[in-house]
């Protein structure tokens, strides 16, 4: 082997090594980018040196970048092993570590390239599908959702005056507050959104014994037959109710609409010697239109809405593979598996041998500025010196030339 060829190997090797460093370099501010290294072997003829070569290159996956907080409620940043998982819109998958997502006009949560973030999306229940991968987006909308429970905490005065509703003249009139002891009102919604107000009046009718009358909107609510709806509460005497067991339920038709049917779970209502008391908590809600967007740091997205719903709307899935190092590399952020690295293991945040996820932040470069500009000085001074090689084989060759 002469002495131009290792020489020209060595400008090879070293010409190589100057892109992978002026690569991290110019990378060294890219979210979710790993550094090159560059590894070299010597080259032999039989037991001759011929030179050397690139044996190969790898990215740090091993480093970790410096978490950057932001503003961004849509920035993720992984700590740990893990990648995130894009659309390649092939029906293949991409992965990076570069946590700095956005929403397109079409509410798609994607990366800066475009392509659209994988997770698990969710079932008409607000569930998680786990396993099955989707697109992530948001609702830009919601509809309206009838309300079905008033969750409801009451405690009736067990000292309050008995009201005879057995007379002849006894007539429950919701504008009369001679007619019953307490009342409490909620805010229901209709299956079109609309508000509607639902009153519960109780009477003490007995020791232990409530009657409960129900106005929607001012007007007493009927039973099926037409007559006032009226249910009766039953304690014991320690105050614990024992009957009814589970709740009452309320229905009424509405113009236009869904007929309403309530539960109210009565297992928190109580009867001591203490003031009237009461909370009610109704379900449902009116049409809502995309307001913002959340990640949990288990990778739940919500979206919350102008009418103050906040909906589960997905959760981010996260791949690890056995060989990192065997990803081929698209560019410094984005690799596709091969067989060298091993298919993806699938998963969420914290599961398995997968790593957490930071909302608000993203992972910054790993790469090191300051070793990187010392291996730039060392690799310039490897590619002159096999320059000057080059140079001498050069001048050599002209001596021999010029003796013959």
């Amino acid at each position: 082997m002469s002495i131009y060829s290792i020489g020209l190997s060595g400008l090879q090797a070293s010409s190589e090594d100057l892109d992978a460093i002026s690569q991290n370099i110019s990378n060294s501010s890219t979210a979710g980018y790993k550094s090159i290294d560059t590894s070299f072997s010597a080259s032999y003829s039989g037991s001759t040196a011929s030179g050397v070569s690139v044996a190969g290159t790898t990215q740090s996956f091993d480093e970790e970048g410096d978490l950057v907080s932001t503003d961004n409620s849509l920035d993720v940043a992984i700590s740990g092993t893990g990648f995130f998982i894009l659309d390649n819109g092939d029906g293949t998958y991409a992965y990076t570590r570069a946590g700095s997502f956005s929403m397109d006009s079409n509410y798609n949560i994607v990366a800066s390239n475009g392509m659209n973030l994988e997770g698990y999306g969710v079932d008409d229940d607000g569930n998680i599908i786990s396993g099955i991968l989707t697109n992530l987006s948001v609702d830009s909308s919601i509809p309206a959702e009838a309300t079905s429970t008033i969750t409801q905490t009451a405690n009736l005065n067990a000292d309050a005056t008995t009201i005879d509703t057995s007379s002849s003249t006894y007539t429950f009139d919701a504008t009369d507050g001679t007619t019953y002891n307490y009342s409490v009102t909620s805010s229901v919604y209709d299956s079109q959104g609309s508000t509607h107000t639902l009153s519960e009046y109780f009477v003490k009718t007995g020791d232990n014994t409530w009657s409960v009358y129900y106005t929607l909107d001012g007007s007493t609510v009927t039973d099926s037959t037409g007559a006032t709806q009226v249910d009766t509460l039953t304690f014991d005497s320690d105050g614990a109710l024992t009957s009814p067991t589970s709740a009452l339920s309320v229905s009424a038709t509405l113009t236009g609409v869904d007929a309403l049917s309530i539960s109210i779970p009565v297992t928190d209502i109580t009867q001591y010697a203490t003031s009237f008391s009461s909370t009610t908590d109704p379900d449902g809600y009116a049409a809502g239109n995309y307001s913002s967007v959340s990640i949990d740091d288990d990778g739940s997205v919500y979206a919350t809405y102008d009418n103050g719903e906040t909906v589960l709307q997905g959760q981010i899935a996260l791949a690890s593979f056995v060989n990192p190092n065997g990803l081929d590399a698209a560019d410094g952020t984005i690799w596709y598996a091969t067989s060298a690295s091993g298919a993806a293991t699938i998963g969420i945040a914290g599961s398995g041998s997968l790593g957490t996820l930071t909302s608000g932040s993203y992972e910054n470069s790993n790469v090191d500025v300051s070793s990187e500009l010392v291996d730039l000085m060392t690799a310039q001074q490897v590619y002159q010196a096999n320059a000057k090689v080059l140079s001498a084989a050069d001048d050599l060759a002209s001596v021999l030339f010029n003796t013959f």
